[in-house]
């Protein structure tokens, strides 16, 4: 079951990139917000001691996200003391250790939905090839959600990487 979201219309979500500090400062951009963005002007405005003590601290806290192999026990503690420290912050982001290039977020959940809609629900059957990679096969795609949450699906089978987006977008009652 692959379930995609997006932020509702009118929203935002404020995300915690924890790394993005680093990477700015070892290559110049960053891994989420790329080229030009606010985060190097941030640095830039700091005295050295300052941005030196903020790119630590981000390297520090990255690390423990990043580097334990536990299925997410110590990258979950951290990003919720993470949210428990910045009440503005709505999520964790940081770069998966398991899936090169993927990003993992944690989010809060008790405001999840004030942000947070569903863009499309598809179940697929998955197979494994290699390094990641999988072949999707046997695809069948939601085409509404009652209130109460039950999922309508689709009579017929479609392609297995199609994506169909529902419109509207669904949010609980």
């Amino acid at each position: 079951m692959l379930g995609e979201f997006k932020i509702r219309p009118g929203n935002a979500v404020r995300v915690a990139p924890i790394g993005e500090l680093l990477h700015i400062q070892r290559t110049g951009r960053g891994w989420m917000t790329g080229e030009y963005n606010s985060i190097s002007e941030i640095l830039n405005a700091c005295s050295r001691e300052e941005a030196e003590a903020l790119i630590i601290t981000d390297a520090f806290l990255f690390s423990m996200l990043t580097s334990s192999k536990d299925d997410y026990v110590l990258s979950s503690a951290v990003s919720v003391a993470i949210l428990e420290k910045l009440p503005v912050v709505s999520a964790v982001a940081f770069q998966s250790t398991r899936c090169v290039g993927g990003i993992c977020l944690a989010q809060k959940t008790a405001d999840f939905w004030s942000s947070w809609s569903v863009f499309s629900v598809r179940r697929v059957r998955a197979r494994h090839l290699a390094m990641g990679q999988y072949e999707l096969l046997d695809g069948h795609h939601v085409e509404g959600i009652y209130d109460d949450g039950t999922l309508a699906w689709a009579a017929e089978t479609d392609r297995a990487d199609m994506v169909v987006g529902l419109d509207p977008l669904w949010t609980p009652p």
